[in-house]
């Protein structure tokens, strides 16, 4: 596991770490939030589309443990465009961990913060995979947002001691004040 930990920290995240699959807490209404966002209903890997909390929970029982990943980030650049290349950086990074994990014979799903649909599709006006017949353009780097999911953020980042606070628009920012962006990955035997 210690590979998969200095793989992220190669990729760039600020910490990575490895927990049990019971330290997971999801939470079916934290999917709600995704209603208020930009890309809602224009992607595959979110909802209303994507798997449901449900079908996340059930699917917890092929995994023993996750590693979870952050990127320290400015408030306020979590609350510009500018913080669109970094959760890109998450989304690619989870890909390229969950391939290593199989590289070392794990299972492995990755989910990353926030839409794919602005990271990678910006510029079409739905997701392909949601047109008959559609394929999804980046396959190897989109992955499921972990709000989607219901994955608790902030029950993860206070287990791990990661200071969080709940980062919108309205909230202003102070000075350096810092936020955090997630992805983790599950792994199974």
């Amino acid at each position: 596991m210690n590979q998969l930990i200095e793989k992220a920290l190669s990729l760039g995240m600020d910490d990575a770490r490895i927990l049990s699959i019971d330290q997971l807490e999801v939470d079916p209404a934290l999917a709600n939030y995704c209603v208020d966002c930009e890309a809602y209903g224009l992607t595959a890997h979110c909802p209303p589309h994507g798997q449901s909390v449900a079908e996340f929970i059930d699917g917890l029982t092929a995994y023993q443990q996750l590693l979870v990943v952050k990127r320290d980030v400015p408030v306020a650049v979590l609350q510009s465009d500018e913080q669109l290349p970094i959760a890109r950086q998450i989304h690619i990074g989870v890909a390229q961990l969950e391939k290593q994990a199989r590289a070392l014979g794990l299972t492995a799903a990755g989910w990353a913060a926030g839409s794919c649909k602005p990271l990678f599709c910006a510029t079409s006006p739905s997701c392909q995979v949601l047109q008959p017949g559609g394929v999804c353009r980046f396959p190897h780097w989109a992955r499921p947002s972990v709000s989607g999911a219901g994955i608790n953020v902030f029950a993860l980042c206070q287990m791990l001691g990661w200071p969080i606070t709940k980062v919108t628009k309205k909230i202003e920012a102070e000075g350096d004040a810092m936020g955090l962006l997630v992805g983790l990955v599950l792994l199974g035997k």
